[in-house]
């Protein structure tokens, strides 16, 4: 009987391979003198002009681009187009059964006597372009500051990128993906000079196997060089060195970073070293990273908070080493790609702060001064290799993190202590993905393994230590079989998960439990799915069924939608929603109690609890790209309904967070707007950004249920332009409102208000003046506000095209402190933060 059944699954892959998929193939040729035409550009298009799928002619001027099934065939159009030769196009009725011959005629274009203006950003199908050189101002230095300025696109400090509201899925470089998620390289460090257009390919399907069956969400963006920047080393550095007022003493800056692109090969190599408060390692995080599915973080909390709406690198006082190589080889079916980074940093900080609780018998104020360093050693490295053919896809990742930190945090105030935190963190995986197309079928195989280890400490001088061994393992693997049929796509995915953990403490501190603990988890799925689209109309369900393996066996059943409308090029519709149940977190897993820092103890959950969460979300943007005009906006709401609540003890000043077995229930909100607009008479744009989240929830206060509710909301515009040609500007304003309401006691409120204004001058052609500021007026009480105004000045020569010198001159008021109010779960954060000083730094940078 097993041999029956292996012969007829042997049997179905034969004849589904012998089906195939239908591939449109030809030779781009000179119809005069038959020469082969490398580069043509080949389309495949709907006649309502979306582009479904595109290819390059190769060296042999050959193209082959699948068949969409999910289109009729009798729309669609077949373009190919080359500089210097007229544009051909046909219809495609059905996949020829040979290659096609495309002969094209030389043309030209008789230009009349007129002035010629390029568009700003022009659009075609779903692919708007931007052209850089009419978003660049002078004092620009990496093509993440000109794409700041573009309507329709959000660029974070860090180099993450959005595009009207969602994240991108994929950074190209002419075409191929080199960085992966970590693109903070490029954005924070590619010139724009080099750059002639940005391309954001909006609902972008990086698998071809998978376009014309599968279709995403997400958007891509690709540069595109300059003709001249192509096959060449693009090579530019800066080093500069001045003196700082606080901290006192010597600073410096340098980089030197160097990029080619070729055919087969591209590399970005970068190396960067400062101590005037700018973050290297956050530059190359992994944005495209999914959430670790070890699921441990560190027991130990030294950190200082982040000051909101505040320049990160104002409160940094810094020595950072970053170095990253990234390197992609185009092999003839394969692209391979080696990246590692290694980041040291040491940061110190200061900050006074005054932290009230809430209680049921009054409000509980400590007052303390924290005085703290971080010393961090980053080593991540990473081997990719994908196959993404129009038939098959194959990709395997196989990578590691590993981290030796170490936190110091000094406290003086109601209680001196002094706190050394040893938080390393060594993390291992690999991930395969394998996708085999037979025609109108799809099977995939996955595979994911992962091990992460976190061996950690932390000591106090009072003779306190605790000490905690944190192991855990997951393994994933699954199989999914999809069909096409009659314009539904019919998929069923199972596999199983695992997941093991083990959990070492060993304390003298409040009664702590010391000992090993051990945790296992197994999961069987079965996830039936079904899709269907209908001309601008598409929509998928999925019903994953689960069945988990632990102390106790536990089945759920979940339930999800997506739903998008695109009736053109413009305007989309998506709405997704769900409901089921998730586990708690596998890091709140344990017995005992483990001390966090000088004052806080958590006790963990001793069994698995599982929340039941439903959630509904949209988001819906329109474009007018020749008009420059882009416009998002996303709606969120969740339920959370949990067997346990959380509860807050108080013990004099220590506090002990725990869980107890009651239902609770919480709800999240979330708003956010965006719309942008070109003002093309000056060569800027304007810019109006919304965002409202309310967090909403019950806890145990002592014995006492308490709800309580958290809202930030902040609206503010941004406006850019050219006041002349030797003249821009540019100011944002921001309006942040943050409350705190707590069942049966006043509403806390902070408003805060603040401006960053821009502008940059050139009296002479070598020479320009770049003045900046920020200006604060923060809440800190119902009759207390602080203003606080910052002002930066940099002085540019331009010695030659290539050499540039110079001098900046920030916080030339010499302001100390910065001063803020936050909320979080019944209680309020009042906090003073000491910032960098006045500060002088002459620089001088090269580029090739």
């Amino acid at each position: 009987m097993r041999r029956l059944l292996t012969n007829i699954l042997i049997l179905f892959c034969c004849v589904s391979y012998v089906a195939g998929q239908d591939v449109i193939s030809g030779r781009v040729s000179d119809k005069t003198s038959g020469e082969i035409l490398p580069g043509a550009n080949v389309l495949l298009k709907a006649k309502d002009d979306i582009i479904l799928d595109f290819r390059v002619s190769d060296d042999k001027g050959l193209f082959a681009l699948p068949m969409p099934i999910s289109q009729n065939a009798d729309s669609l159009i077949l373009e190919i187009s080359l500089l210097g030769y007229n544009k051909y196009s046909l219809p495609i009725m059905s996949a020829p059964k040979e290659r096609m011959e495309i002969l094209l005629e030389e043309g030209s274009v008789q230009l009349k006597d007129v002035v010629v203006k390029a568009d700003r950003i022009s659009e075609k199908g779903d692919t708007v372009t931007y052209r850089v050189a009419s978003f660049a101002h002078e004092q620009d230095q990496t093509i993440g500051d000109v794409l700041r300025r573009m309507p329709g696109i959000e660029v974070m400090s860090n180099g993450r990128i959005q595009y009207q509201g969602l994240d991108i899925n994929k950074f190209y470089i002419e075409g191929n993906d080199l960085l992966g998620g970590k693109y903070g390289v490029a954005t924070n460090g590619i010139s724009h000079e080099d750059i002639g257009a940005v391309e954001v390919m909006e609902n972008h399907q990086p698998l071809q196997v998978l376009r014309g069956i599968s279709a995403s969400d997400h958007p891509a963006i690709n540069l595109k060089l300059k003709e001249g920047s192509k096959a060449a080393w693009l090579v530019k550095g800066h080093a500069g060195t001045g003196w700082s007022a606080e901290p006192k003493g010597t600073i410096w800056d340098g980089e030197a970073f160097a990029m080619t692109v070729l055919p087969k090969f591209q590399t970005i190599t970068t190396a960067k070293s400062n101590n005037i408060g700018n973050n290297l390692c956050a530059q190359v995080s992994d944005f495209l990273s999914a959430r670790r599915n070890t699921d441990l973080s560190s027991y130990f909390s030294l950190d200082l908070p982040a000051a909101p709406s505040f320049k990160e690198n104002r409160t940094l006082f810094n020595k950072s080493y970053m170095f990253s190589t990234n390197n992609l080889w185009n092999m003839k079916h394969a692209d391979l790609r080696f990246q590692m980074d290694y980041c040291r940093q040491r940061i110190k900080s200061r900050n006074s702060n005054q932290t009230t609780y809430f209680l049921e018998n009054g409000p509980l104020t400590v007052l303390d001064n924290r005085n703290g360093s971080l010393k961090e050693n980053h080593l991540n490295g990473s081997f990719n290799i994908e196959i993404n053919q129009s038939n098959y896809y194959l990709n395997n990742s196989l990578k590691t993190e590993l981290f030796w930190d170490k936190s110091d945090l000094e406290i003086s105030g109601d209680n001196s202590v002094l706190q050394k935190a040893d938080i390393p963190n060594h993390y291992l995986s690999n991930n395969l993905k394998f996708i085999r197309r037979f025609g109108k079928h799809l099977v995939t195989f996955s595979s994911s393994d992962e091990w992460e280890s976190m061996p950690q400490s932390l000591a106090l001088t009072d003779g306190r230590l605790q000490r905690t061994k944190d192991n855990a393992f997951y393994t994933n693997k699954h199989v999914d079989y999809s069909f096409l049929l009659n314009g539904f796509r019919i998929s069923l995915e199972s596999g199983v998960d695992g997941y093991i953990k083990q959990l070492r403490t060993n304390s003298n501190a409040n009664d702590s439990i010391e000992g090993k603990e051990s945790f296992s988890l197994f999961n069987l799925y079965l996830s039936p799915k079904i899709e269907y689209s209908l001309r601008r109309w598409d929509f998928s369900l999925q019903y994953p069924i689960k069945l988990y393996f632990s102390a106790e066996k536990k089945y759920i059943q979940s339930a999800s939608f997506n739903m998008k409308w695109k009736p053109n090029a413009q305007f989309s519709l998506s709405m997704t929603g769900g409901l089921g149940e998730l586990p708690i977190s596998f890091h709140n897993l344990h017995r005992g109690i483990i001390m966090s820092d000088y004052r806080t103890f958590i006790k963990g959950a001793e069994r698995l609890y599982f929340n039941s969460r439903k959630n509904i979300s949209s988001h819906l943007s329109y474009r007018h790209s020749p008009n420059g005009l882009f416009a998002n906006i996303m709606l969120m709401k969740s339920w959370l309904r949990s067997p346990y609540i959380s509860r807050q003890e108080f013990e004099g000043q220590n506090i002990t967070y725990s869980y107890v077995g009651t239902t609770s229930n919480s709800q999240t909100t979330t708003a956010i707007g965006n719309v942008s607009k070109t003002l093309d008479f000056m060569r800027g744009a304007i810019s109006l950004n919304c965002s409202y989240d309310r967090m909403a929830s019950s806890v145990l206060s002592g014995d006492v249920p308490t709800s309580c509710a958290n809202t930030i909301f902040s609206i503010g515009p941004r406006v850019n332009g050219n006041l002349s040609e030797r003249a821009n500007f540019s100011y944002e304003f921001t309006c942040r409102r943050t409350m705190l309401d707590i069942g049966g006691q006043k509403a806390q409120t902070a408003n805060n208000y603040s401006h960053f204004f821009n502008l940059w001058f050139s009296p002479l052609k070598s020479l320009s003046c770049e003045l900046s500021g920020e200006y604060y007026n923060n809440q800190l009480s119902d009759s207390k506000r602080k203003d606080m105004l910052f002002l930066d000045m940099n002085l540019t020569w331009n010695i030659r095209r290539r050499v540039q010198l110079q001098a900046s001159l920030s916080n030339l008021l010499n302001n100390r402190t910065y001063s803020y109010k936050t909320f979080s779960t019944l209680s309020a954060f009042e906090s003073v933060r000491h910032i960098r000083g006045r500060e002088l730094m002459i620089t001088v940078s090269l580029t090739r």
